[in-house]
């Protein structure tokens, strides 16, 4: 759900800056601060592996509030400062999100059904953000402006917390399991699940 409409938002942020003000090259440069921002997401969740044993769970929700208020900061400013601003949450927590996504997933579906929960999963996504995309679209007819795009984004994603912390199976993941042990044993793991069964 967060992903579908976190994705269908993306083509708006630019356009929301310049329905603001925003001189549009100002805008369109201050984008490319999110991809900048998405590595340094990466590199950190390298460091956190490399020196705490913190669980995926952990990291995967602090990114997913990150990424909340970031759309709360979309939406209601207009700004430049507070614009990079919220696109340096946005890319850092994306950074985070997506690698802890599937270290997530991993430890709920094993790794033998790994590859075909993944499918089905990337498969949700694209499908949520056509219909999202659409939506979103339509939000602009009818209101005129990209401000209720980021808004309902930001509940969406408020709900998909909520959701995170009502459910049983990822709150039980409190045990420390980074995604650097997590790919660490794929490999031995594979090699375990291909030897003939007696």
């Amino acid at each position: 759900m967060f992903e579908g409409t976190y994705q269908a938002r993306m083509p708006y942020i630019v356009p929301k800056a310049i329905d603001n003000g925003i001189d549009p090259m100002a805008a369109a440069t201050g984008f490319s601060i999110f991809g900048a921002s998405g590595i340094v997401g990466r590199l950190f969740q390298l460091l956190v592996n490399a020196i705490t044993n913190c669980n995926a769970m952990s990291i995967f929700f602090f990114a997913l509030c990150l990424n909340c208020v970031s759309n709360l900061l979309l939406s209601l400013t207009a700004q430049y400062s507070w614009y990079i601003l919220a696109l340096i949450f946005d890319g850092v927590s994306y950074g985070l999100l997506l690698p802890y996504a599937f270290a997530i997933l991993r430890q709920l579906s094993g790794h033998r059904l790994l590859a075909i929960a993944s499918g089905w999963g990337c498969t949700l996504i694209g499908v949520m953000s056509v219909i999202w995309g659409v939506l979103y679209g339509r939000f602009y007819y009818i209101f005129g402006s990209y401000q209720e795009v980021f808004l309902w984004c930001f509940v969406m994603e408020c709900i998909s917390v909520k959701l995170v912390l009502l459910s049983r199976p990822l709150r039980v993941l409190s045990r420390p399991l980074s995604l650097l042990t997590v790919l660490s044993r794929a490999h031995t793991m594979s090699a375990d699940n291909s030897s003939p069964l007696l």
